[in-house]
């Protein structure tokens, strides 16, 4: 979970934040585990947040991937989803 966003800049940076926020490298749990450890809520639930968010910057890194989240008029999310879901669409700016 997460490795793709090793090579988009500002994935990374979103890392780096929840990082500095956490006190630990998330990333890493993600692609490294131990799996006990990212089965945890305490750190299963930041590493969904901040990958989810880190997709939505690997969409934009693609080609049209801009567009596609500039035609985007809804977004919806269930339980931790809903916190992406925000976040994409600005509500916590």
């Amino acid at each position: 979970m997460g490795k793709e966003a090793q090579s988009v800049p500002s994935a990374v940076e979103l890392y780096k934040k929840a990082n500095d926020i956490l006190g630990y490298d998330i990333l890493d749990v993600c692609i490294n585990g131990p799996k006990e450890k990212l089965d945890s809520t305490v750190i299963s639930q930041p590493a969904i947040y901040v990958t989810s968010l880190a997709a939505v910057e690997l969409l934009r890194a693609h080609d049209g991937g801009q567009e596609i989240i500039d035609s985007v008029d809804v977004t919806c999310g269930l339980s931790l989803g809903e916190y992406t879901a925000l976040a994409f669409a600005g509500a916590f700016s």
